[in-house]
This record gives C-alpha cells, structure tokens and sequence, in this order.
C-alpha cells in the first residue's frame, strides 16, 4: 500500500517535481550541488566503480554523479519520473555536444582547427536505468562499490531497505544519503502536521530523521563507521540576491554546537564490514575535481 500511494503522489508532481523539490531555484540548484558533491566524497566515487543511486528522481543528481567517470546504476520506483531521468541525460549530452559543435567552428573559422563533423559529439553518459524497489533490488550480492540517494530514505521501509543496501555493497563499499533532519523547526512541523505536508507537495508516509535514531538503525543493521552530520541552512526560497551571504552564514553556523543541529538535513554515511579502510585510502578523484568533491 505504501509503494502504490509513493508511486501515485510521484505521478501527480512529475511535471512540476523540480518545484516541489525546491531544485528549480538558484538557491535550489546550489543545494543540489552540494549534495552531490558530499554523496561523493562520503563515498570516495571514482571512475569505473560501481555506484546505485537509489531514488533518482528526474536525474539531477545522476547528471552530477556520471561527470566522476563512475558506472551508475539510477533506480527509482516511478516511471515518470525515470522517463524525465532519461531524456534529461540524451538532453545533456545534445546540448553539449551542440555546445562543443558551436565553439568548434568558432575555432575553425578562425583557422585554429580543423574539425569533422561526426567528432564533435560527446561520449554517452555512463548510466543505466531501472524501474525497482529499493525494498527488493534487482542486483547480485556484493555488486557496488557505492550506494547513494538524495532525500530518499525516509520514504521507505527502512530496515528492509537497510539489509538491502547492505546486501548489494561490496566489502569494503560506501554508502551515503542526504536526509531531512527533524530536529530542523521546519521539518519537524510539516512531518507531523499533516495538511502543511500536503500543502507543501509531500508524500504521505514520507518522515524524518534524528540523528541517534538513525545512527542506532544503522548500527543494528550491521554497518560499520556509521555517522549521521547535520548541515545546511540554506532554504530553496531564498531570493537570488541572498543566496552567497546565507550560504556563508549556514556554513558557520554548522560549526556551533548546538545550532548546527537544527541544520535543515543530515548526511548518513557509512560502510560494509571493511569500511575502515576507506580511512586510509586518498580520494583521487576529490583531488582533481572539487567542483564536485569540495567539503561542504
């Protein structure tokens, strides 16, 4: 009954879902960046690993975590929704490839290169589709270096999504989720206040989480190295004009203890079994692309 009201509320806000996301907005996009950027350094993504991202929504976060070099497996459980995922990717790759076609002549007219025209394209993005559970993934045991979500945990049926996540990581592999933070005065109104929810375009079972009762499902489930950090104050509805010096602001006051707690979200990350290696291994690829890697 949960699955079909998740996917029925998916199929309502499909065309407007960036909006009622708070991802269409410059402080939205920001927020987007971010937190891709964090699932990426939880996670240590690097070309060639094996990453499934569990609820993909339109395919924000997917067209950030393909620019690693990593194989992404995108799942979510509404079709329309990975339908806008897929066509936002070939749409991707047509504007850039139009993109590099337009700078190309440029550089041809002015003599700089010579250019032929089936060169111009860019490579595929590297990620592949699925429509499936994150209760009941369609994968083999031990068949991902990295599992990473944005706001979707605390949709499902947490301790079989848990064991399932488990199940598919390697030994050795990340996970990471950004996840709303009840101890935010805002999320704690519109979870349990229903009618704001609905208002607010959520779902009906969707919740949030505090930090030690996560950390303690997780520990249950038998992960290791498990944290939950609050950050971000930066809201989605912040005006364009504000955005640089809130920005600032929330990233200071996530270094007061106290305050830092009431950040509006939480990065979960953690490991399976040989997880404490990650300690000691460099992040390559945080090296050489902090657009995507930079701390938060």
């Amino acid at each position: 009954m949960r699955l079909y009201r998740e996917q029925e509320h998916n199929r309502r806000i499909a065309g407007k879902a960036e909006i009622v996301w708070g991802e269409s907005t410059l402080a939205g996009r920001q927020r987007v960046e971010r937190r891709s950027g964090l699932l990426i350094e939880k996670c240590c993504i690097s070309p060639k690993m094996r990453v499934l991202e569990i609820g993909c929504g339109t395919g924000e976060y997917t067209l950030r975590l393909v620019q690693t070099g990593a194989m992404i497996f995108a799942t979510d459980i509404s079709e329309e929704l990975l339908a806008l995922a897929q066509n936002k990717g070939t749409e991707e790759k047509r504007e850039k490839a139009e993109d590099r076609r337009q700078k190309d002549a440029e550089k041809e007219r002015e003599g700089k290169i010579s250019v032929s025209p089936c060169l111009c394209g860019r490579k595929g993005l590297n990620a592949s589709f699925a429509l499936c559970q994150a209760e009941y993934l369609p994968f083999k045991d031990n068949s991902f270096d990295a599992v990473v979500g944005n706001a979707v945990l605390h949709h499902l049926e947490l301790p079989t999504a848990l064991e399932e996540i488990k199940r598919v990581l390697k030994v050795g592999g990340r996970f990471a989720f950004t996840e709303p933070n009840m101890l935010n005065p805002q999320n704690m109104l519109i979870k349990n206040v229903k009618f704001l929810g609905r208002l607010l375009g959520e779902s009906p079972d969707e919740t949030a989480f505090f930090s030690w009762k996560i950390l303690k499902q997780l520990k249950k489930a038998g992960f290791c190295e498990p944290m939950a950090q609050p950050f971000d104050f930066l809201h989605p509805i912040v005006p364009d004009s504000m955005v640089g010096i809130v920005s600032l602001l929330g990233k200071l006051m996530e270094k007061v203890y106290g305050m830092r707690n009431m950040a509006g979200s939480l990065i979960i990350s953690g490991g399976k079994d040989a997880g404490s290696k990650f300690k000691e291994q460099k992040c390559e690829y945080r090296n050489h692309n902090r657009n995507y890697c930079g701390k938060g």
